[in-house]
């Protein structure tokens, strides 16, 4: 898997949207650095498991609602994978979240959704298919 872009907004110290065009860094090391409490653990684990499923690891257990820095937020990653480009957002709101799973094109467009229904079952069974069983992760 190649992380592509990412995008926060709303959570912790990020209430503005800030993104990251990972894939502009190229092949290599890149570090994350910062103040204690200025968001490295939750921009990196925003990558990931906030994503995927919408919890913060290291604040176990916890809900990305939780840190709300706004009435709603979210995180939105593209990625690639067996040759195919895709993008997750996940919506957050102190009530739960709203994730998508959809196909984007080469100029970072969506395309084509892969969770019609918008419902959490669904996104989850898919990301379970992809990536394995949240316990795995």
């Amino acid at each position: 898997m190649f992380l592509e872009k990412f995008a926060i907004e709303g959570i912790g110290p990020f209430v503005k949207r800030q993104e990251i065009d990972l894939g502009a860094l190229g092949a290599g090391v890149f570090a994350i650095r910062g103040e204690n409490g200025s968001g490295k653990t939750m921009l990196l684990e925003g990558m990931s498991a906030a994503t995927l499923f919408g919890e913060y690891p290291s604040r176990s257990p916890s809900k990305v609602w939780d840190y709300l820095s706004a009435k709603t937020g979210s995180v939105t990653l593209h990625f690639r994978l067996g040759g195919v480009t895709y993008g997750i957002e996940n919506k957050f709101t102190k009530s739960g979240q709203s994730p998508r799973l959809f196909l984007v094109d080469r100029d970072g467009r969506e395309t084509q959704s892969l969770t019609p229904s918008g419902k959490v079952g669904e996104f989850s069974e898919k990301i379970a298919a992809m990536f394995g069983p949240k316990h795995a992760y």
